[in-house]
């Protein structure tokens, strides 16, 4: 069997990562800011009460948010590496770790409004949602699953390379692994 040549890693940005948390703490403050507010907003339509949970589920929310890129800024392992081995994804909260080329079925894109995503479908999505440790991740995982699919969805927004080329790079690669793997 041959090899891809080369290993390819994408560093996480640490500038993209301030500027979500940056964004994340703003949601926390407009939670916040609704509670407080909620006596003079509210109306027969929104009700104390719905302003407060509302509130409530945009603070929950961003600070989960928060944790999860505050543990990024330590991370010291690329966001994505592409190898021999697979597709290893490091780039967000409900990153999949090590998706192994023999898994993948096919590689395609999804656009949620501005967002744009890279799904990587899978032969087996329940083992990979299984093999999380994190009960939030593997909820979020099976959340995608219903969603797109897959549960294997690559975001650039932390990453220090471009949308279109991480897309370039995956596609390519998983391209040349089949031809590989049909020799």
């Amino acid at each position: 069997m041959m090899v891809l040549k080369n290993e390819i890693k994408i560093s996480l940005d640490k500038g993209k990562l301030r500027l979500l948390m940056f964004l994340a703490f703003l949601f926390a403050i407009g939670g916040v800011w609704v509670i407080i507010q909620s006596d003079h907003m509210m109306s027969p339509a929104r009700p104390r009460a719905l302003l407060i949970l509302v509130g409530s589920a945009v603070i929950v929310l961003a600070g989960v948010c928060m944790v999860f890129i505050f543990r990024k800024f330590g991370d010291t392992e690329p966001g994505l590496i592409i190898n021999d081995d697979g597709i290893t994804d490091h780039s967000s909260g409900t990153a999949a770790g090590l998706v192994p080329w023999s898994t993948i079925e096919r590689v395609d894109m999804a656009r949620v409004k501005s967002q744009q995503f890279i799904l990587l479908f899978v032969k087996d999505a329940d083992a990979i949602i299984a093999a999380q440790s994190n009960g939030m991740k593997r909820q979020l995982m099976k959340m995608n699953q219903r969603l797109y699919g897959t549960p294997v969805c690559i975001n650039a927004n932390t990453l220090q390379c471009g949308f279109d080329e991480i897309y370039r790079l995956i596609s390519d690669s998983f391209e040349r692994r089949k031809e590989l793997d049909n020799m």
